[in-house]
């Protein structure tokens, strides 16, 4: 009797490119470097779901919990198989933060990718990345004051703490130990309005 494999074949190859869309989707949504990431990861919570644990709450929002977000070395939570991408292969979830005082508070959060960072700047050259001390950035931006708009920083420098008042945002690529890390990080004058703006997860007290 003839076999027909052909139904099951189109849906092995449509759950595979169901699944490096998604995961295209979250890092472009990354990447640019907004609230609307938590959305995202809200969206696609049922493929992040069968790789890590994807918290959720009912206002359309989703984040990841690492082992703990206060310590380098354990702030990242390893997905139990990879995402794939235009050839780059998610390994896992970063989120970081730490206090400097009167330097103020910096936030960091993204994923940790199999490529080094060649490869993903070769994949996003839209990103327009330059390089700054030992990190390539993209899209910088600061807000000068608590009540202004986030605008262009070409000033953005590795080292450099923002003005007091003032914070900044940017996309950072890293090399860390033979993997990278795509993130986007606040820094600086973070108060709890603008921690509600950009990290809707942490300012509901979820993911402290």
């Amino acid at each position: 009797m003839k076999m027909d494999f052909a139904p099951a074949i189109s849906a092995l190859v449509l759950t595979a490119l169901t699944s490096t869309a998604n995961a295209a989707n979250l890092t472009e949504s990354l990447m640019q470097c907004t609230s609307s990431f938590f959305n995202a990861l809200y969206e696609h919570r049922a493929e992040l779901g069968k790789v890590v644990k994807v918290e959720r709450h009912a206002n359309a929002i989703a984040w990841i919990i690492v082992p703990d977000r206060a310590e380098h070395a354990k702030a990242t939570i390893a997905f139990s198989k990879p995402l794939t991408e235009n050839g780059l292969h998610l390994t896992g979830f970063y989120d970081h933060y730490f206090d400097l005082g009167e330097k103020g508070t910096y936030y960091f959060w993204g994923f940790e990718i199999e490529e080094p960072r060649e490869k993903i700047m070769a994949v996003t050259p839209q990103a327009g990345w330059r390089k700054t001390g030992d990190y390539y950035i993209s899209n910088p931006q600061i807000k000068l004051t608590a009540t202004g708009t986030w605008q262009p920083n070409p000033a953005a420098a590795q080292g450099i703490a923002p003005a007091p008042g003032s914070a900044e945002k940017v996309v950072m690529l890293s090399d860390e130990g033979g993997k990278s890390l795509l993130m986007c990080s606040i820094q600086g004058g973070v108060d709890d309005a603008l921690l509600r703006q950009e990290r809707p997860d942490l300012a509901r007290g979820e993911a402290q």
